[in-house]
C-alpha cells in the first residue's frame, strides 16, 4: 500500500501513509499474524519467517535521531543471507539484494536500508568485512533493526529469468578478488564455462548461475564485462610500465647496443577484441 500511495500528492494519501506507518497499527498486524501462525501453522513456501515488530522504548532511546526504526525478523539457514552492504560514513547500508536468497524472499530488506543492529549487535561504525563476518556466522532467526529507505525503493521482483548466456574467457576465483562486495556470494568459474546472467542491475557486479548449477536457489556475483575489462587494462598498463622501466635500467648499463632497424608490431593485449572494443572476457553464447 505504501509503495502504491507514495507517489500520490493528495492529502488523503499522506494521511493514509501516516496511519499505516504508526507503531500501533504495526503492533496490531503483528499480533494478528502471530495468532494466525499459532492456529493454522501457516508457512511460507520458502520456510522463511518474516515478522515486522514495533520498536520498544529502549530502542527509541538508543537511537533517538532515527524516528522510523523497524524490527524485522528473518529465518536464515546455513546458506548466505543474500545481501551485501556498503559503508556511508559510520552507517552500514544494504547495497544489493541477490536473487534467490532469504533477504529477497522476505521482501522486507531493500537496497538503501540502514542496518542499525543484528541480533543485538550494533552495526554502526563497523566495516563491510566485519559485518559480513558477523552475518556469515549467524543462523536461525536474525533480528534486524533497520531504518528503511523509502525514496528509491523499487518494487519487489522475485523472477530469475535468464537475460543472456555468456562463455567465460578467463578464470575467476572470488577468494582472490579484493573488490568483490562479499566473497561468500561470489561464483567461481573457469575459462570455457557457460554462465547464465539473470541480473545486470549493477554495472560492476552481475548476478549469474554457472551452467549445470541452475537448481541452486541463490545466484552468485561475477564481475561485469566492463568492470573486468577495466581491471585487465589497468593490469596491462601497470605491467607495461614496469617492463619499460626494467628495459630502460638494463639499457643504461650497456655502453653500446645493436639497434634493430625493424620495428616490431605491437600485440593487442589479452588477445583479439570484439566489435564493442572489449577483450573477449565474456563472449555471448546462444
Amino acid at each position: 500500500c505504501l509503495d502504491a500511495i507514495q507517489p500520490c500528492s493528495l492529502a488523503d494519501a499522506a494521511e493514509l501513509s501516516d496511519l499505516l506507518t504508526r507503531y500501533e497499527l504495526e503492533g496490531l498486524l503483528l499480533a494478528h499474524d502471530n495468532i494466525a501462525l499459532q492456529h493454522s501453522a501457516i508457512q511460507s513456501p520458502s520456510n522463511t519467517e518474516v515478522l515486522v515488530s514495533p520498536v520498544d522504548d529502549d530502542t527509541s532511546e538508543k537511537f533517538p535521531q532515527d524516528a522510523n526504526i523497524k524490527i524485522i525478523k528473518i529465518e536464515k539457514t546455513n546458506e548466505p543471507l543474500g545481501a551485501t552492504v556498503r559503508n556511508e560514513g559510520d552507517a552500514v547500508i544494504i547495497g544489493r539484494i541477490v536473487k534467490g536468497g532469504a533477504a529477497e524472499k522476505s521482501g522486507l530488506l531493500h537496497e538503501g536500508d540502514e542496518v542499525l543492529e543484528v541480533n543485538g549487535i550494533e552495526m554502526r561504525g563497523k566495516s563491510v568485512n566485519e559485518v559480513c563476518d558477523i552475518l556469515s556466522g549467524m543462523t536461525g532467526t536474525l533480528t534486524f533493526l533497520i531504518v528503511p529507505e523509502l525514496r528509491n525503493r523499487q518494487p519487489h521482483s522475485p523472477t530469475r529469468d535468464t537475460l543472456m548466456n555468456v562463455k567465460a574467457h578467463f578464470d575467476y576465483d572470488p577468494e582472490d578478488d579484493l573488490y568483490i562486495p562479499c566473497r561468500e556470494l561470489g561464483t567461481s568459474f573457469q575459462k570455457g564455462d557457460i554462465l547464465h546472467i539473470i541480473s545486470q542491475d549493477d554495472p560492476n557486479w552481475w548476478q549469474a548461475f554457472r551452467e549445470g548449477e541452475e537448481d541452486q536457489s541463490l545466484a552468485g556475483l561475477i564481475p561485469s564485462r566492463t568492470f573486468q575489462h577495466q581491471r585487465e587494462v589497468m593490469k596491462q598498463t601497470i605491467t607495461g610500465e614496469k617492463t619499460t622501466k626494467e628495459k630502460s635500467k638494463k639499457a643504461g648499463t650497456l655502453l653500446c647496443a645493436k639497434k634493430n632497424p625493424k620495428k616490431k608490431k605491437k600485440k593487442a593485449p589479452y588477445g583479439s577484441y570484439n566489435d564493442g572494443g572489449y577483450p573477449f572476457i565474456y563472449n555471448q553464447h546462444c
